[in-house]
């Protein structure tokens, strides 16, 4: 009892935040809005593979971020499939055709990159961070990531045990069981209901 108690006024406090956000936005004179989007100087190029790049200088700052965003998030996940996502863009990085996981991971670490895959609910995304001496190599391996990934069996292994045992404690948490079910009751069937891990 006590814990569909907590559930359910863990759930009312989400709307009355979500509603009272709203409300306070609405409340706001239109010239004193904040801004929503940030007005961004890039330049939009499409390669002959038909990929779509938008690039933005930063001379300042000697880094280069790349990041690849995929129609692959929890959106097109099927119903006996939740957490495909999350696990796929994570085991991007972790072994291609050419390199076992610990030599690329050996590689990013040497350059002083870093690598982020990530699922969220309408897309998946790589993020690459790199030191601009090192674009080019940093290219390669980011190419290789995404071309040709092995999914590595053990890889897989040990990575269904660390979210295994990461959604185990979240099943303690809550807020986050309150969210699953608020999200449950608001999407029902519909792949949005899916937790992104």
């Amino acid at each position: 009892v006590m814990k569909r108690l907590l559930l359910i006024t863990t759930c009312f406090l989400l709307v009355t935040f979500a509603l009272n956000a709203c409300s306070f936005m609405n409340s706001i004179p239109q010239g004193n809005k904040p801004a929503m989007t940030a007005n961004l100087d890039f330049e939009t190029i499409t390669l002959k593979n038909g990929l779509t790049v938008n690039l933005l200088l930063r001379d300042t700052i000697p880094t280069v971020t790349m990041n690849l965003k995929l129609r692959a998030g929890v959106l097109f996940e099927k119903e006996n499939e939740e957490g495909l996502a999350n696990i796929t863009a994570e085991l991007l990085e972790l072994g291609t055709k050419d390199f076992k996981a610990e030599e690329l991971s050996e590689e990013i670490e040497f350059m002083g990159a870093k690598v982020d895959g990530s699922a969220e609910r309408d897309y998946a995304d790589l993020d690459v961070n790199v030191l601009t001496r090192d674009l080019e190599k940093g290219l390669y391996f980011f190419s290789k990531i995404v071309v040709h990934p092995t999914f590595p069996q053990e890889e897989i292994d040990m990575k269904k045990q660390e979210i295994i045992a990461d959604l185990t404690r979240k099943n303690e948490e809550p807020g986050l069981i309150a969210k699953k079910a608020f999200m449950k009751d608001v999407y029902g069937c519909h792949p949005y209901s899916h937790h992104s891990d």
